[in-house]
């Protein structure tokens, strides 16, 4: 017989009671067997009486040491006092005299899951399910680890089973919310945080969920209005704030999303990513003394978030600082090789200290890393102007063409494809570039240079 209790914490205990073949003891009377202890126990857990529940469970096991559900039924309660080590050893000693007791079984995996020992959760738990212990407690038990594991299709699959069953849970609806964003499968994300918002309008947690799966849709209004909701519900969160900030960061915004970031950082001034979202906005608005200033600070957090240094380092050579830009973003590419931006910074730092070989280096790994159009398109630019300078001419016009093909529009190009065919004595082609470039350009001063150049190469032809 199963009887199903709820502790104060909040956690669903169900605890496995024998029968008693005899008549009910008497009120008063004292156990006379492993069976009335246990129950007696049983009846101690109750009421929250666990040193006295304890005591039975330990006296059923004394009077028969391979009672099984003593053992199990111990544990439980050493679950209840946060005791998981002594809870382990008691579910253990039932698994040893019972193997096929899938019950306990799936109280060691809830065991090893209050330790944050998440994968022998689950493998306790798939064994409790293997032995015939399949009530759905198990499948909601089992989701929450995998959740925990970033297994999220297999804790969305667990989730599913249970909610067939109990489709009120919305603490798991919050949560298959939470495993769908995380899998970016957005809309099916936005439909469990509409059930729990539905089902309780005050919980902040689902608007805030929402709100990001809006934003990753690109849904910035609905993204904002959700964070607005977030925050009128629990206004002292920094997270919320963080939220919305970027919200507006991405709308280019950056007063606003400075004024939440600004707001985070007072409610929680150790949390690091709005300092480093802040210090973004700062560098979109060109002040780059104020980006740096966060930037120092970020890693006086964090020393070890590699992008900040990275996003230091672009601040410092807009300033003109290229030997602490060339540090940063060395010390960045110290924490992963992987990042084609931070090559990309480290390249245009070589190109403005005229080490064109290096420049052309880092814009090579950058464009391994990184082969989409728009990447190809600016690092191939770059490494164009490294030749260029370099007086690689041939190369230059290479990339200058390579980099056309993926933008015609790009009037720039034309200027400095005119500039390498002219110092390769190219006159006409020259000329053509150059006429391209008038044709395109905005920028007064190489225009006037455009045209002059047009100017001289005519007269020389």
């Amino acid at each position: 017989m199963l009887r199903h209790l709820k502790h104060k914490s909040g956690v669903s205990l169900i605890i496995c009671i024998l029968l008693l073949a005899s008549m009910p003891l008497l009120a008063n009377a004292e156990p006379q067997d492993e069976r009335g202890y246990n129950n007696r126990g049983l009846d101690f857990f109750v009421e929250e009486k666990f040193d006295q529940a304890i005591s039975d469970f330990t006296k059923a096991i004394t009077i028969n040491s391979r009672f099984e559900y003593a053992y199990n039924n111990r544990g439980i309660v050493y679950i209840a006092l946060k005791q998981p080590d002594l809870a382990i050893a008691d579910f253990s000693k039932a698994i040893e005299v019972n193997p096929k007791y899938g019950y306990a079984y799936y109280w060691r995996g809830k065991a090893y899951y209050a330790k944050g020992q998440f994968q022998q959760a689950i493998t306790d738990i798939n064994q409790a399910i293997s032995s015939g212990y399949q009530h759905i407690e198990v499948y909601r038990t089992r989701a929450i680890v995998y959740f925990d594991l970033e297994q999220y299709p297999s804790a969305i699959a667990d989730f599913d089973k249970y909610l067939a069953i109990d489709p009120q849970d919305m603490n798991l609806h919050f949560k298959r919310g939470l495993a769908y964003s995380n899998l970016k499968q957005f809309n099916q994300a936005i439909d469990d945080f509409n059930l729990v918002i539905l089902t309780n309008p005050q919980d902040a947690a689902a608007y805030s969920g929402r709100g990001l799966a809006n934003y990753h849709l690109q849904q910035y209004e609905q993204a904002l209005a959700d964070f607005d909701n977030a925050i009128t519900i629990t206004p002292n969160s920094a997270s919320f704030y963080f939220y919305r900030g970027n919200a507006y960061c991405t709308l280019k915004q950056n007063d606003k999303a400075i004024a939440d970031y600004d707001k985070a950082i007072t409610i929680n001034p150790n949390f690091e990513l709005p300092y480093s979202n802040r210090g973004f906005a700062y560098y979109e608005l060109r002040q780059f003394d104020k980006a740096i200033a966060d930037y120092d600070r970020v890693i006086a957090i964090n020393p070890k978030l590699e992008p900040t240094y990275a996003n230091r380092g672009f601040a410092y050579y807009e300033l003109g600082n290229f030997e602490q830009a060339m540090s940063d973003f060395n010390k960045a590419l110290e924490f992963s090789k992987a990042i084609p931006n931070t090559y990309f910074g480290r390249g245009n730092t070589y190109l403005a200290l005229k080490q064109y070989d290096s420049a052309v280096a880092d814009y090579n790994k950058a464009l391994a890393l990184e082969p989409n159009q728009e990447s190809v398109f600016r690092y191939t630019l770059y490494r164009g102007i490294a030749y260029l300078q370099s007086g690689k001419f041939h190369q230059s016009i290479t990339d200058f063409e390579n980099a056309l093909a993926l933008d015609p529009q790009f009037a720039a190009l034309y200027y400095y494809k005119g500039l390498a065919l002219m110092n390769l004595d190219r006159n006409q082609e020259a000329i053509a570039a150059f006429g391209q470039y008038i044709a395109l350009g905005t920028d007064d001063s190489s225009l006037n240079e455009a045209k002059d150049y047009i100017l001289k190469l005519t007269e020389t032809s």
